[in-house]
């Protein structure tokens, strides 16, 4: 039995895989196996993988009919052999000695779930805001998951390492064309809770390269219609899971913002992209803007006095204010700015705004 498994959802994956698999074969740790399993890809994908597979036994290849990213992870994991599981994507790079690493830090910390920090692309840009000089690790709980989502190195399953048997017991949703990488996440975190091992050591290094796709295929450059029914329900299980494991108050207040930030974008987008006629688009912009989530959304934020420059718009369902915001913070427009602070002087100054 490996000590590492490496999981592999590949979909026309031909133009990327070769590198991915090169950082694979470079790793200094050499007690694991991949699992590539081929979503029914129409290219040279899978005769790609089986040279793989030929020059080396560690690699195993698996195909399935076309169902998507999500059940083909779910396939790869039911195959995975190793004591510990990590995912990779097709297109994305490990950095060298990441293998060996992720695992000296599980034996450092035993009974922590293992997350690292990524890089993105050839800039070598770190998602960790104001921590981007941070060195060594911090330890975490399930406390802490607010935060940790903030961040940006929550919501991925491909930067963190999986004890395989708890990962065999949860699965990705197919039903899910956006967010199920959350889910799954927060599925992990909630199982090992329930276990009284919700410990997280977080390694502030890159041990992946997170490429950026920009093909208009991708769910992350395409206008998705059901993007914030999707995101409202993938929000209220978040926070419902992070007032389960205890997250201060101020994290919270924080992560409401940022979910609001996250719904007005997507009500803009609606009027921007969506592709109905005009008078629709508005009609389905206004319908989502009085969404019974967002409000319930406002209703808490007040409770809390939880200031947002959203927050008036939101409530008072204001479109066109919104929308507008929106344009002048994307441009950095000092409107932005006025409409920010006559926000929170209506409000009586007296709303948290930090």
């Amino acid at each position: 039995m490996p000590a590492l498994s490496i999981v592999t959802p590949v979909y026309n994956a031909v133009k990327t895989l070769e590198k991915t698999a090169a950082t694979v074969l470079a790793q200094t740790f050499e007690d694991w196996e991949w699992v590539l399993v081929d979503d029914g890809s129409t290219d040279e994908t899978a005769a790609l993988c089986r040279q793989l597979a030929e020059k080396d036994n560690r690699i195993r290849f698996f195909q399935i009919p076309p169902k998507g990213v999500s059940t083909a992870r779910n396939e790869g994991v039911s195959h995975a052999q190793g004591e510990y599981l990590m995912f990779l994507d097709a297109d994305d790079l490990l950095e060298p000695g990441a293998a060996a690493r992720a695992l000296e830090l599980q034996a450092q910390h035993p009974g922590h779930w293992i997350i690292w920090r990524y890089s993105v692309g050839k800039a070598d840009r770190v998602f960790w805001g104001d921590e981007m000089d941070a060195e060594g690790v911090t330890l975490h709980t399930g406390a802490d998951l607010a935060y940790l989502y903030r961040k940006c190195v929550f919501s991925m399953p491909w930067n963190k390492l999986y004890r395989t048997a708890l990962a065999k017991e949860i699965s990705f949703d197919p039903s899910y064309s956006l967010g199920e990488d959350l889910l799954y996440c927060l599925d992990y975190l909630e199982l090992l809770h329930r276990q009284g091992e919700d410990k997280i050591c977080l390694a502030h290094e890159s041990l992946i390269e997170y490429v950026c796709t920009v093909s208009g295929d991708t769910l992350s450059s395409k206008y998705l219609p059901d993007y914030l029914p999707l995101w409202e329900h993938h929000f209220e299980r978040l926070n419902n899971c992070c007032r389960e494991l205890g997250a201060p108050t101020e994290e919270m207040l924080s992560l409401y913002r940022q979910e609001l930030l996250v719904m007005a974008r997507g009500i803009r987008d609606i009027l921007v992209r969506d592709p109905l006629a005009p008078k629709k688009r508005i009609k389905k912009a206004k319908a989502a803007l009085a969404s019974d989530w967002l409000k319930s959304l406002c209703k808490t934020m007040k409770q809390e006095k939880c200031y947002s420059p959203y927050y008036l718009p939101v409530k008072l369902q204001l479109l066109w204010i919104l929308c507008r915001m929106q344009y002048w913070q994307s441009v950095n427009s000092p409107w932005f700015g006025k409409m920010d602070w006559g926000g929170y002087y209506l409000l009586g100054k007296s709303w948290n705004r930090e």
